[in-house]
């Protein structure tokens, strides 16, 4: 057994030394063989739940020096042991608890980090101290308003120092802060996530907000983001909170949030499929985070949604932004085996489907799979035996050749549905003269258990997408994001074992409902944009087989509030039209130029100012980015590709 520190507050008092005698033989406070007066405290506070059973850790009074004690060495041990009784009996004394192994294997628990705070006039020996996470504008960034909206949509929150993120710890209640010292207590709570983004808690729909009262305050102990309650305060909070009303999504004291897609109830209802996505996705986070692969976790679950309900998602970005170890870190989120996942190199030479299937070998007889090994397994796949099974397959920088050379039959099978989507090897008749004709037969159907992705470089060695390619799949950019994330730690929570996702399980985490859902402003929105574009040319627009796409993909957000469906209307007109959007100033500048010629700091293109009369829909902030990209290039170099 090693030494451990826990990077945990918490709070201790200098026990009652009757009591610690008749228990341990000896005096709680005590000059060791050092010639240091040492003490010993007994935890007050609730422990996490897989803390060791222990209740006394031993201190040493030189940690007391910064706190206001000194030690005088040249005084009799009574009066020195009297002295620092003197000191403690009135304070709490917070610490980080650390197990030290002591000669002959024993080991012993040591507080750490101390700090000390005057008791409260109305502690009691037997107070039980609860802390409660507390959230504030100084703290966390937030206006009261954002906080609640926030906490409602299942947001992540952010991080409070030194206290257990475990999913076994979860605080009863929260707390806001206002800017007025006002504290609200949000609760009650049985479970929660925690990840890069700090904390977030699943039963928002059902969140009570009460006032902390000031006579609680007064009887707490608030250190750094946490207060410390007594455990009979927590029993008045819930008391309250059983005849308080469901929090309707703002305080009365709060200026109104910004309206939130959410339901008549007040949040949107929260399945046991919810909950299986919920840790798939906060599995995604941590794996992400403990590789050292630094995302924006909406990238993460822009990048979920789409692979739910796209046929092919393209990871886009520059060299070097992570986009295959991405792909990899999903694949052991869903807990697939190696052999499930093929990661196929493309080829510059590649100019047909046989290179990436293989052909009909006439000449002696077989067929002869490409070297990509890509049909064995999509056999595999097929095997009644293996369709709960989720396979992967990754076309790694998939425009290094003509995707609609190579991938010319993927491109109309993967839009198809369910027995349909069959990929012929060779033409039925040849089968009677091939030798593993059993084993490679003419067709194979790829099920729903087989996902697709694939990752491009856009540089000058590379293809640029055509249209068909395009209206087929979800093209997703990976941002760079700031160099400073590079020196972060690389985390490890989350990654205990767990259950690989089957495939069953990957299609109860989908919406496929039938039922359009686009609401009548976003039909309007995207029927006005189709025909502005068809203005500019009748090559471009947006068709119905897009449109049916974009909403199954709004209705597959997950429910955490992450992602947010003004967030994702943005991101799929970035992904599934502007990708589409290319040609000469002379056919796009009318609608996508500056308004005034080489001008791009003063003037806004007139996209952006037909965009402006969609704001109730979103801020369209990548929409906007990309926009003022092609208004760049089209200013430049006098085309946008």
């Amino acid at each position: 057994m090693n030494n451990k520190l826990w990077p945990i507050d918490m709070v201790g008092v200098l026990p009652d030394d009757h009591r610690f005698q008749e228990k341990f033989g000896k005096h709680s406070v005590f000059r060791n063989h050092m010639n240091v007066i040492q003490f010993n405290l007994k935890m007050i506070s609730r422990p996490p739940n897989q803390f060791p059973n222990v209740e006394y850790f031993t201190g040493f009074s030189h940690d007391l020096e910064k706190w206001g004690f000194e030690d005088n060495v040249y005084l009799k041990d009574e009066a020195r042991i009297a002295r620092l009784r003197s000191f403690l009996d009135d304070m709490l004394v917070v610490f980080q608890p650390e197990r030290r192994l002591v000669q002959e294997n024993k080991t012993v628990f040591v507080a750490q980090n101390i700090r000390v705070i005057p008791k409260s006039e109305d502690y009691r020996t037997e107070d039980v101290l609860v802390g409660l996470p507390v959230f504030s504008r100084a703290a966390h960034g937030y206006e009261t308003d954002e906080f609640f909206e926030r906490l409602k949509n299942r947001k992540y929150l952010g991080h409070i120092d030194f206290i257990s993120n475990e999913p076994e710890d979860t605080p009863p209640y929260i707390l806001w802060k206002d800017e007025n010292d006002n504290f609200y207590a949000c609760g009650r709570f049985e479970h929660h996530h925690h990840a890069y983004g700090g904390f977030k808690f699943i039963e928002a729909g059902r969140t009570k907000v009460i006032p902390f009262e000031e006579e609680w305050v007064f009887k707490s102990y608030q250190i750094g983001n946490l207060l410390y309650v007594p455990l009979k305060i927590i029993e008045a909070i819930d008391k309250k909170n059983a005849e308080h009303p469901a929090f309707s999504g703002r305080l009365a004291t709060a200026p109104p949030p910004a309206p939130a897609r959410v339901s008549e109830e007040g949040a949107f209802p929260w399945t046991e499929d919810d909950e299986l996505e919920q840790a798939f996705l906060d599995r995604l986070v941590a794996l992400t985070c403990a590789q050292g692969l630094f995302y924006e976790e909406k990238d993460l679950y822009n990048f979920h949604t789409a692979m739910k309900v796209s046929g092919l998602v393209i990871l886009s970005g520059m060299s070097g932004t992570g986009k295959s170890r991405l792909v990899h870190a999903y694949a052991k989120a869903l807990g697939l085996e190696p052999d499930r996942l093929a990661f196929i190199p493309v080829r510059p030479s590649w100019t047909d489907d046989a290179d990436l299937l293989g052909y009909p070998d006439t000449l002696h007889g077989v067929y002869r799979p490409g070297d990509a090994d890509l049909v064995n397994l999509l056999l595999e796949a097929e095997k009644e035996e293996n369709r709960n099974k989720l396979f992967m397959v990754c076309f790694d920088e998939m425009n290094l050749a003509r995707v609609e050379h190579y991938f010319s039959q993927f491109l109309s099978v993967l839009e198809m549905d369910g027995p349909n989507r069959v990929l012929r090897l060779y033409n039925d008749e040849l089968a009677g003269t091939l030798k593993n004709a059993a084993h490679y037969k003419p067709t194979v159907t790829i099920g729903d258990n087989v996902l697709f992705v694939g990752t491009v470089n856009i540089d000058e060695s590379t293809f640029h997408f055509s249209d068909k390619v395009l209206d087929r799949a979800n093209v997703i950019e990976l941002k760079v994001l700031p160099y400073s994330v590079l020196k972060k730690e690389p985390g490890t929570r989350g990654l205990e074992s767990w259950e690989a996702v089957d495939a069953a399980a990957y299609e109860r985490m989908k919406n496929q409902s039938a039922a359009f859902e686009l609401t009548e402003a976003e039909i309007d929105f995207f029927w006005s944009l189709h025909q502005e574009l068809q203005n500019l040319s009748t090559k471009l627009g947006i068709g119905p087989r897009v449109i049916r796409q974009i909403d199954a993909y709004l209705k597959n957000i997950p429910k955490n509030g992450v992602l947010t469906r003004a967030e994702a209307l943005d991101l799929q007109v970035v992904q599934r039209v502007l990708t589409k959007v290319r040609g000469t100033d002379e056919m796009l500048g009318r609608f996508f130029g500056p308004k005034k010629n080489g001008v791009l700091t003063e003037a806004v293109s007139r996209f952006i100012e037909w965009l402006d009369q969609f704001k109730a829909l979103s801020d369209f902030k990548e929409t906007r980015r990309v926009a003022l990209q092609k208004m760049k290039e089209l200013n430049d170099n006098g085309f946008t590709l």
